[in-house]
């Protein structure tokens, strides 16, 4: 979650980016794939089990699998690129989000970009592209503040 009383955030690394911490308890290697089509994201292991990879299927169907369990190594995944989070045990990632520039409108919201699929179903990942722009800092805070103040309206409302 990228904003919100369920958030997790960190002081972001870059500017136009937003870092959270990811708990994820590993269980072997998931059936699903999952992607962001509108968002790149920087996975960097923190804690936990060292037993944890990142599977990543490229734009030529290539998969490539890299180890996280040290803080030092971090996994850049281009928007549109299938990963999974593979291994055993609980871990902590520290997971950065940069948004690409598009013409966002007030009913996107930020995270709604996530597809998931199964390894038949996947296909190559997008290919990156020159030509992809990520929102500047000030944009993307804009647009988390605003949608953490609809989310925190919906939330009174629905109490009320």
């Amino acid at each position: 979650m990228l904003t919100g009383p369920e958030s997790f955030t960190l002081v972001p690394s870059v500017g136009s980016c937003t870092c959270d911490v990811w708990e994820v308890d590993l269980d072997g290697t998931p059936e699903q794939f999952v992607r962001h089509e509108y968002s790149r994201r920087r996975l960097t292991w923190l804690a936990g089990s060292t037993d944890a990879r990142i599977e990543t299927v490229h734009a030529d169907g290539e998969h490539t699998v890299t180890g996280l369990g040290d803080p030092t190594i971090g996994v850049a995944v281009p928007p549109g690129t299938w990963y999974r989070l593979i291994g055993h045990g609980r871990i902590w990632l520290r997971a950065e989000t940069e948004l690409l520039e598009l013409p966002w409108s007030s009913e996107d919201r930020l995270g709604s970009d996530i597809a998931t699929a199964a390894l038949a179903e996947s296909g190559p990942s997008r290919p990156v592209q020159d030509s992809d722009g990520y929102l500047p800092g000030p944009a993307l805070h804009a647009l988390a503040r605003m949608e953490a103040q609809a989310v925190a309206l919906t939330t009174h409302e629905n109490r009320g």
